[in-house]
C-alpha cells in the first residue's frame, strides 16, 4: 500500500469521477491530483472493482436490482 494521502480526494467524488459525473474542471483537478497520487490511485481503482464486483452480482443473480 502506498504512503496516505495528506488530501485526499473525497471518496464520492472519486465515484462521480470514475461514472462521469463531474464537470470537465472538477474532472480535471481529479485527475491532476489522482495521476500524482498514488494514494488516490489505489482508492480509484477499488472504485473500480467495487463496480466491478456489483455488476457482476447482478448479472450473476446474486444481487437483484
Amino acid at each position: 500500500m502506498s504512503s496516505a494521502c495528506l488530501a485526499p480526494i473525497p471518496f464520492e467524488a472519486l465515484i462521480a469521477y470514475h461514472v462521469g459525473e463531474l464537470s470537465d474542471d472538477e474532472a480535471e483537478r481529479v485527475e491532476a491530483h489522482y495521476f500524482g497520487c498514488a494514494s488516490c490511485t489505489e482508492r480509484l481503482e477499488v472504485v473500480a472493482l467495487l463496480e466491478r464486483g456489483v455488476i457482476d452480482l447482478v448479472y450473476g443473480g446474486g444481487l437483484m436490482v
